[in-house]
């Protein structure tokens, strides 16, 4: 310790009083840390008053391993990250995720606010501070932001109160949802177009002047106009949402391989009093 931070004999000699840091052996074998305060006096004796600090410094590298711990963390996070100060809300620290998501280099982000650099509307970011004003934290909101490019993205937002380096500040973590909110976008828009479709079928259905039914590949009855119904309760006993086994004489293997030379099909119905041509 001596040789890395002598004692300053010069100070000393003109009067000042000095303050060093020294790692001591204590009699019990024990390494202390202990903080020496000296000083010369007027009579040219030396006065030096030594306090252990041995805790404290142990409180202060726990810190700086929490601090590294957390750094590691936030920066290797695949989840995007940034810490953002309350005061002014400009951005302190962002982490490569971060980064990627928004298209921006860090020096473009780091003092700015989500405003200047357009990454979310104005009223959205102050719906949000007035939400944390009222929660304190919030957990998975859902919040739609921009791109440097000014691709739409949509976010699950946690935002979490923390104070570092005496600031008051938010830790804000993301996961990007852009492409499961396009999957569901496109699900709807399908279902709604075979709701369409299924609608203009079934007007097709009740107009046309015969018998008209839908199967599926296991030969279950889909869809079957009023004409059709008479037609399956007739001949097979069978319904809408049923699986159909055949009409009147014939498997539904026989009509559906029915012979090319035949234009007509008699079938019959089981009271023998029915004939009906397909």
């Amino acid at each position: 310790d001596i040789a890395t931070t002598p004692m300053r004999l010069d100070d000393l000699l003109a009067g000042k009083a000095i303050l060093v840091e020294r790692s001591l052996v204590h009699k019990n074998g024990e390494r202390i840390s202990v903080e020496i305060s000296s000083r010369l006096l007027p009579d040219g004796n030396l006065q030096g008053i030594v306090r252990d600090i041995t805790e404290r410094k142990e409180a202060q590298a726990a810190l700086k391993k929490s601090e590294d711990r957390f750094s590691k963390a936030f920066q290797g996070s695949p989840a995007p990250m940034a810490i953002i100060r309350n005061l002014d809300g400009t951005y302190v620290a962002v982490n490569e995720s971060f980064l990627r998501l928004v298209e921006y280099e860090r020096e473009d982000i780091i003092g700015k606010t989500s405003l200047e650099l357009n990454l979310i509307d104005e009223k959205k970011r102050s719906e949000t501070i007035r939400q944390m004003e009222q929660s304190g934290n919030l957990h998975n909101i859902e919040l739609q932001g921009r791109t440097k490019t000014g691709e739409h993205l949509d976010l699950l937002h946690s935002i979490e109160n923390v104070e570092l380096a005496g600031e008051a500040c938010v830790i804000v973590t993301m996961i990007d949802i852009t492409e499961r909110k396009q999957a569901e976008a496109e699900r709807e828009r399908l279902i709604a177009q075979i709701r369409e479709q299924t609608w203009q079928l079934e007007l097709i259905l009740e107009t046309v002047p015969t018998g008209v039914f839908l199967l599926d590949s296991e030969g279950c009855i889909l869809l079957a106009n009023p004409i059709a119904e008479n037609y399956l309760e007739l001949l097979a006993r069978a319904k809408t949402g049923e699986l159909l086994t055949g009409l009147g004489q014939y498997s539904l293997t026989e009509l559906l391989t029915s012979p090319p030379n035949l234009s007509l099909i008699h079938i019959d119905a089981a009271d023998d009093l029915t004939r009906v041509d397909l």
